[in-house]
């Protein structure tokens, strides 16, 4: 007993438009991942590596500060992760209050710890910058929330970001 021949028209007609396209979005994903960089690398992470490869001070500042405000936070993010920690906190501060409103969210949306304090000390490196923060409520009530809520090693640095909020120390003259 042999196998059926195959009737590619009878399956090209009973097949409905839905799962064909279906199909090929799957397709095109697959071929998209794969076709991304170095064996799929994360993007955050390219973008991190390339910025590390600009001679520092004033041209990396100056290329980070052209990227959106949520990618800077993501790249900030990413450096935080590494061993050690790349700190970018005044890069992502240096936006002034201009950022505030993505960092917000992205600090009420954010549910890892790690990420958390990191996002506090950006709050607090901008309380330094403009000690006017400190009035904004909802900086304020925001962080102490976020800080209430954590455990551990975390919630101990973001106590000391919060009284820099709270209480800032005055930048450096240069």
């Amino acid at each position: 007993m042999g196998y059926p021949s195959m009737d590619f028209t009878r399956i090209r007609k009973s097949a409905n438009s839905g799962t064909i396209l279906a199909v090929l979005s799957v397709l095109a994903l697959t071929l998209g991942m794969f076709s991304s960089g170095c064996g799929g690398r994360d993007p955050i992470e390219q973008e991190f590596r390339e910025l590390m490869r600009i001679p520092g001070g004033p041209a990396r500042y100056r290329v980070f500060r052209q990227k959106p405000y949520c990618r800077q936070i993501d790249i900030y993010l990413y450096g935080m992760s590494k061993r050690p920690p790349l700190i970018l906190a005044h890069y992502v501060a240096g936006n002034g209050k201009d950022i505030l409103p993505v960092l917000l969210d992205r600090l009420e949306k954010e549910p890892v710890e790690r990420n958390q304090e990191a996002l506090i000390l950006v709050l607090s490196n901008m309380a330094t910058l403009d000690p006017t923060l400190k009035e904004n409520k909802e900086v304020v009530e925001l962080v102490q929330r976020k800080v209430k809520g954590m455990s551990g090693g975390y919630r101990s640095e973001a106590e000391k970001s919060l009284h820099n909020i709270l209480h800032p120390k005055q930048p450096s003259p240069n």
